[in-house]
């Protein structure tokens, strides 16, 4: 592969947005290991609360997804592939990438749980913005 095509492939990779589309892999090969990926990720994110052998479950995934992205991404750098694989690559590593994203976004709270709080937070504000108003300071009135 040309040294102009590999800095192609690989500036999609780091591209911002990269992964937008992309799919999470159903399987990967990482050192000659088969692994499932998608279905135990997805089965991740449909928990509520993750218990420690889930926990331990996404660790091992994480460490997986980062042993495949290394593997794939070596080999596009050093353009030991021709330009089909080398966009091959492309595609698998940005698969990869959404899934890590996936897996570090299971601690984050959910959509519902990010809208409770930012209203907890605005009543919080205007609350405090009542008493300054209205001259309440620690329950007394000016």
């Amino acid at each position: 592969m040309r040294d102009y095509d590999r800095a192609i492939l690989l500036e999609r990779i780091e591209r911002e947005g990269a992964t937008i589309g992309a799919s999470i892999p159903i399987e990967l090969d990482v050192e000659g290991e088969h692994h499932r990926i998608r279905a135990p990720i997805l089965g991740l994110v449909a928990e509520d609360e993750l218990s420690e052998e889930q926990r331990a479950l996404a660790g091992s995934l994480a460490r997986i997804l980062r042993r495949a992205r290394k593997e794939r991404y070596e080999r596009l750098d050093r353009g030991d592939c021709d330009f089909e694989t080398g966009e091959r690559l492309v595609e698998e590593i940005t698969g990869i990438d959404r899934a890590r994203t996936t897996l570090n976004q299971l601690d984050s709270p959910g959509v519902a749980e990010q809208a409770a709080q930012r209203e907890r937070a605005d009543r919080q504000r205007w609350l405090a913005f009542l008493k300054e108003a209205l001259g309440h300071e620690q329950g007394r009135r000016r």
